[in-house]
């Protein structure tokens, strides 16, 4: 799960960095599925 006030050290994105801001072509790292699959999860 992505957290866009944390970032992804891994993947060098910094914290603040919105999701929203990923290139269309961005896929999950971990299970190859498209950016436009994905839903906000609100806590």
């Amino acid at each position: 799960m992505y957290n866009e006030a944390v970032g992804d050290e891994n993947l060098k994105i910094p914290p603040k960095t919105l999701f929203s801001s990923f290139d269309s072509s961005w896929v999950c790292p971990r299970c190859q599925t498209p950016k436009e699959l994905f839903v906000e999860v609100m806590a």
